[in-house]
This record gives C-alpha cells, sequence and structure tokens, in this order.
C-alpha cells in the first residue's frame, strides 16, 4: 500500500464492461475469491467466510439467433444462499419481469427432482445498471423483499432479495463516503480518478482488483472479444436507428399519399 502509484483513467475497457466484469469477480482463480467476497460483503452488508461460483468460469463469448448470451456471476454462501449478479450496461437489458424471472430460474434450480421444498435457499439478485430505471426515488440503491401490506410483516417468503444499482444516480451523488460499498461502486462505475485512486488505496481488494484490470487490459485474446461484442452492439444498435428512420420516412410517405387521395 505504502508503494501505491496513482494512476489515470484513460482506457474505456472498464469493469462495467460485461466481460471484464465476469473476469473480475467471476473468476475460479484463487486471488479473485477474495475480490468477490470483498464485493459482496459491502453490497449485503454481511461477514462472508467463503463462496463458491456456480456457473462455469470459463468466458465464452457465444452468439446465435442474433442474441447475445449474458455473462453474469453466480456464487454460493456457506449457508446456501445463492447469489447472481448483473451487469448491464444499458436499461434495454433489464425489466422487472426479466429481473423476477433470473431470481426464479435460479431460485427453482435449487430443487433436484426426489428432494423436497425445503431444501430450496434463499436467492440474492444484484442488479449493476449503467442507466437509470427509477424515477420515482433518487437513491442509487433500492433493496425489494416481499412485506405484508396490512400488518407490514417481513418474516414470510425471505428466500426472495433483489438489489438494484444505478451508477449513473450514484454518480450524482453529492457527497460519496469512505464506506467499502461507496469504494466499490466508484472503482466499478470508473469514471472519478481521484475516487478510484481513494478506493485502491483504501481497500486492498479493490486495489487487487485493479490489478487484475490491468492484466485483463494486456490479454490480447480478452481485447479480441470485447472489441467482437463491440462491434456486434454498434451493429445492432445500427440496425435499430435505421428501422426507426424508416419506419419514419414510411409513415410520412403514407401519410402524404392519403392526404392527395383526400
Amino acid at each position: 500500500m505504502t508503494n501505491y502509484k496513482k494512476f489515470q483513467i484513460n482506457s474505456d475497457i472498464t469493469p462495467k464492461k460485461d466481460v471484464v466484469f465476469k473476469q473480475l469477480f467471476g473468476s475460479s482463480e484463487s486471488e479473485h475469491e477474495g475480490i468477490l467476497k470483498g464485493f459482496l460483503q459491502s453490497i449485503l452488508d454481511i461477514k462472508i467466510d467463503s463462496l463458491k461460483l456456480t456457473l462455469p468460469t470459463e468466458l465464452i463469448p457465444d452468439y446465435y439467433d442474433g442474441k447475445k448470451t449474458r455473462v453474469d456471476v453466480r456464487a454460493k454462501l456457506p449457508d446456501g444462499t445463492n447469489v447472481n449478479i448483473e451487469m448491464q450496461m444499458t436499461a434495454k437489458g433489464y425489466s422487472d419481469k426479466r429481473c423476477l424471472q433470473h431470481w426464479s430460474k435460479i431460485y427453482s434450480n435449487d430443487l433436484k427432482e426426489g428432494h423436497l421444498y425445503t431444501e430450496l435457499n434463499k436467492t440474492i439478485c444484484i442488479w449493476l445498471l449503467n442507466e437509470n430505471i427509477f424515477d420515482e426515488f433518487d437513491d442509487y440503491q433500492s433493496k425489494w423483499e416481499i412485506i405484508d401490506q396490512k400488518h407490514h410483516l417481513d418474516t414470510h417468503f425471505n428466500e426472495l432479495e433483489i438489489y438494484i444499482i444505478e451508477l449513473p444516480k450514484f454518480r450524482k451523488c453529492d457527497k460519496i463516503s469512505l464506506s467499502d460499498k461507496e469504494l466499490w461502486l466508484s472503482f466499478i462505475d470508473y469514471t472519478d480518478e481521484e475516487l478510484v485512486n481513494m478506493a485502491c488505496i483504501s481497500n486492498k481488494e479493490i486495489e487487487k482488483a485493479r490489478k487484475q484490470l490491468d492484466k485483463i487490459r494486456s490479454n490480447e485474446q480478452l481485447m479480441e472479444i470485447i472489441r467482437l461484442q463491440e462491434a456486434y452492439e454498434w451493429d445492432e444498435a445500427t440496425a435499430i436507428h435505421n428501422a426507426k428512420i424508416e419506419g419514419k420516412q414510411s409513415g410520412l410517405a403514407e401519410g402524404k399519399k392519403e392526404a392527395a387521395i383526400l
């Protein structure tokens, strides 16, 4: 820590890139376990002694039927709790129904044929979004659980827990504290050099994550995967944009045709 040197944010290869996020938090390499544990402890506000990744850790940039496979991180805590982390760069990757579908799939997959329902484990989903989705409040983090409206009971249906973190709202906070959660979010957001440097100086696991980020940037194979992904997303966005323009032009032409008839 004493030899830590400040660095400048001069790359678009940030922890928010889904491929990069997977490499930082979803790798089975031993040095990455502390990184994932540190991040989860800060978000869930609990002590985690150990965890186990529950998805293949290999990065497979697969494309099929015009859709890109999702890259996420899943882990199981010592008490059996499932944790799923999603990183989405655009709001179109999130919807309430999609979030619940993710949760239900992970929750139900815990039940093997012939086993009892009591063996189902609590499932926590964490969604990190690079766009805002909730207009109803300004808080950057919301936690969703089930509660009885009339009696305000929260002692049943405890297996569902969903965290939504909107990074643009976090970015606009008047004051960023030095809590582990906000240090981690400063690193993941990777837009403010001073905050990122502060995070690396203040938290050894974040410093470790930053060093892993440097290794990822020097990995030509990963960089090619990211370039291909960006090209695909650019083509997809361009196609949507062009379709909208064509739709407007077609509508205007049709309108003029009908007006001429009248």
